[in-house]
């Protein structure tokens, strides 16, 4: 039941994200959550979900509302952790307005809010600290931080989502923004195995011993989110 509420769920998300003109990737990244969950997702009944970085805008996609309805629908209930409480404000407007009243709105710092996190979750969407291909590692870190936070406390069940990562072979046209405005655009080619704020959750995940595996593609020439589950 929960399998076809997400799948029916992303599809709705996707005729959205359409109609709204927003970013067209995330498309294929909620395709791509999909055939994960299909295949390693077996929690029924509520869905608890995480998200850190709190979707305000559908510039940048607006998926913690697809997390959102999922949560919404089957029952659960969804955390949503920013540290800029103008970012907060606009989120918890969009999602009253599109009729959600699951989600708990937190201003803090979401390393902070994940090392004081004890109640059960299903899905962490990892979207915090905006990457910087000119400087990827200061989101990388962020981001790895976040899953050191709470890696250790979910349980087998519970599937880590990590948004925004590029794969070597793989180049991006990035623009430069100074005030909201584009001033230019560069293409970057990734050449590291994995560049994103999940680089660092990608490597470990597949080393054996940490009892992790990986979830999602290693799909080269296009931003992929890094999905992981325990053993």
């Amino acid at each position: 039941m929960n399998l076809e509420i997400i799948k029916q769920q992303v599809e709705v998300y996707i005729n959205r994200l359409q109609q709204m003109n927003g970013r067209f990737e995330r498309a294929n990244q909620a395709k791509s959550i999909l055939k994960v969950l299909q295949k390693n997702f077996f929690v029924e009944g509520s869905i608890n979900i995480i998200e850190t970085g709190a979707s305000q805008d559908w510039d940048d996609g607006m998926m913690g509302l697809l997390f959102a309805r999922i949560s919404q629908l089957t029952g659960g209930k969804m955390w949503m952790v920013d540290i800029d409480e103008t970012i907060i404000g606009k989120a918890k407007s969009i999602f009253e307005k599109e009729g959600i009243t699951c989600v708990e709105f937190i201003v803090d710092d979401s390393v902070n809010f994940l090392k004081n996190f004890n109640d059960q979750v299903h899905l962490i969407h990892l979207d915090s600290w905006d990457l910087d291909l000119m400087n990827p590692f200061p989101s990388a870190l962020h981001g790895w931080r976040e899953f050191e936070s709470i890696k250790d406390k979910i349980s087998q069940d519970t599937i880590v989502i990590v948004d925004d990562n590029f794969l070597d072979g793989t180049w991006v046209d990035w623009n430069h923004m100074i005030g909201g405005e584009l001033v230019s655009t560069e293409r970057v080619t990734i050449t590291y195995p994995c560049v994103g704020k999940g680089s660092h959750v990608w490597w470990w995940v597949q080393q054996p011993e940490n009892g992790w595996k990986l979830l999602s593609e290693n799909i080269a020439g296009q931003n992929i989110k890094v999905i992981c589950k325990k053993n």
